[in-house]
């Protein structure tokens, strides 16, 4: 049996990162086009040598902090001198590029290499991802092509209600993606093992974002001279939630990451929230917690915790009252409480309240197999002028819109995946002894909340950072579930997981 492929690949990271700075200093789309096809080379040799989760943990970082154009980072007022690698690797190619015929992203093409590479290393028996490899069940591995199932379900419906193929793709891409790296973490993270080098690459993404936020909103002022709407992206406020959670609950539950750097971590996260002026952050991190606090069992640290809520409930409801007419950045965590139980009356707000109402009405017409993709929602009443085509097609309320397009049988086989790593996440949390390991089990269906949570409230379904916070995190609750006990293996196997060759097309 072959061995472990060789991992000498330093030489060939060097090259690829002093051609990559060196184009992006250069400025100049020739000199990106000259060495474009080196660095592609270097970087496929690289993600052919190394563990397939080294890949995917880097992929993981930079798809977390690369600029998404088409999110209007810092509302369009200032780019990272990395934005054009953002533009590459997060968007399609055509337009970065001007070729029509690139209607794939960056991405894409990082997908469809590894899910080669993962491929080719199975039917060689190559080792290199087999050492310490925990297997997800069965049965919930196959909850992925339920739900791609279930996608090319509603496409198919779409088309028959003469839908138009080109907006069809773009809401496939929003719900493709996650069960297709679900797949590829589930092969190549190996277990309990890579969870701390997972949890690294989260705490430094939002890190990062944190301080970018913190940053930008000092420096960078809108057209007319006043504070931006927002700094980085709407997308930041499911890595900022998942960041701080993680962070309280390595301090709830203990772990080897040193207090001070978490704490450190945890002062640029919250610096990131408050800068980034998402209130949905503080509505997503208030309910993780408070699913954690009634998933936990009754603990020492379960009884501290709500004794020192008791004690601190005149402070907390003083700060309510106060904050709940006050416009003080301060009392942000109040105005998502209010925007949450008194919604607004804004023009943003009302334009939010006519989408649910015609999504709503769509799904009445056709109440069991929905509307299908590449169908524009009944306007019944419309909605003022929007800024871009895909409003019609891509709603605000994301998860509203899936229910929608997608009706009872496309929306239960995409979302059963999601169910399913709920379920053994908390299945998981239960039989976990280790305290990393509860955290991990903590962070799978967090993520899971988190992520409708943002679907719900602003454009989240397909979003990048939403499928590389989920992705990885599903993959983790089946593969806990299995390394705890919580899902016991008839005939437990080493062996790799094949991935459908389907999938590679």
């Amino acid at each position: 049996m072959p061995g472990a492929v060789g991992t000498n690949v330093r030489p060939a990271v060097i090259l690829a990162v002093v051609l990559t700075c060196g184009a992006i200093a250069s400025d100049s789309a020739i000199v990106g086009w000259l060495v474009a096809p080196f660095v592609i080379a270097a970087l496929f040799y690289v993600m052919n040598k190394v563990p397939l989760r080294t890949s995917l943990l880097t992929l993981t970082f930079f798809a977390l902090t690369l600029e998404n154009p088409t999110d209007i980072p810092a509302a369009g007022r200032w780019q990272s001198p990395l934005f054009i690698l953002g533009s590459l690797m997060l968007m399609h190619l055509n337009n970065t590029t001007g070729l029509g015929f690139l209607v794939f992203s960056g991405m894409d093409v990082i997908l469809v290499t590894l899910f080669y590479i993962a491929y080719k290393r199975r039917k060689r028996g190559m080792s290199i991802d087999r050492v310490g490899w925990v297997p997800v069940p069965e049965a919930y591995r196959k909850l992925a092509f339920v739900s791609m199932a279930g996608t090319a379900w509603v496409w198919f419906i779409g088309m028959l209600r003469g839908g138009i193929f080109a907006m069809s793709l773009w809401q496939i891409n929003q719900v493709i993606y996650i069960p297709l790296f679900f797949l590829l973490f589930a092969q190549g993270l190996r277990g309990p093992q890579d969870h701390r080098a997972l949890a690294k690459v989260l705490l430094a993404a939002a890190s990062v974002r944190g301080v970018a936020a913190t940053f930008i909103m000092n420096t960078v002022k809108s057209e007319t001279g006043g504070q931006l709407q927002y700094a980085t992206s709407h997308h930041d406020s499911m890595l900022f939630a998942m960041g701080a959670v993680l962070v309280l609950s390595l301090l709830v539950h203990g772990g080897n990451i040193k207090r001070k750097t978490l704490l450190f971590c945890l002062a640029l996260i919250f610096s990131g929230v408050v800068y980034n002026l998402r209130r949905m952050a503080w509505v997503q991190i208030a309910l993780a917690l408070t699913v954690l606090y009634f998933v936990m069992p009754t603990t020492p640290v379960k009884k501290r915790i709500r004794k020192t809520m008791l004690y601190l409930s005149p402070l907390i409801a003083a700060y309510v009252a106060v904050g709940w007419n006050s416009n003080a950045g301060i009392f942000g965590p109040v105005h998502s409480i209010r925007a949450a139980v008194q919604p607004a009356t804004d023009p943003s707000a009302m334009t939010r309240e006519i989408e649910n109402y015609d999504l709503i009405y769509t799904l009445a017409q056709h109440p069991f197999v929905g509307y299908g993709y590449g169908n524009r929602y009944f306007q019944i009443i419309p909605l003022p002028p929007m800024p871009h085509p895909m409003e019609p097609y891509m709603p605000h309320n994301s998860f509203l819109g899936l229910w929608c397009f997608a009706g009872y049988p496309g929306f239960t086989a995409m979302c059963l995946l999601w169910v399913g790593g709920v379920y053994c996440g908390i299945r998981a949390y239960r039989f976990a002894k280790d305290p990393e390991d509860r955290t991990a089990a903590v962070m799978t269906f967090a993520a899971v909340l988190i992520y409708l949570i943002q679907c719900w409230g602003d454009l989240g379904l397909g979003s990048w950072a939403g499928v590389f916070l989920v992705a990885p995190s599903l993959a983790i609750a089946g593969k806990l579930a299995v390394a705890t006990g919580a899902w016991p293996l008839a005939r437990p196997s080493a062996k790799p997981q094949p991935i459908a060759a389907s999938a590679l097309r």
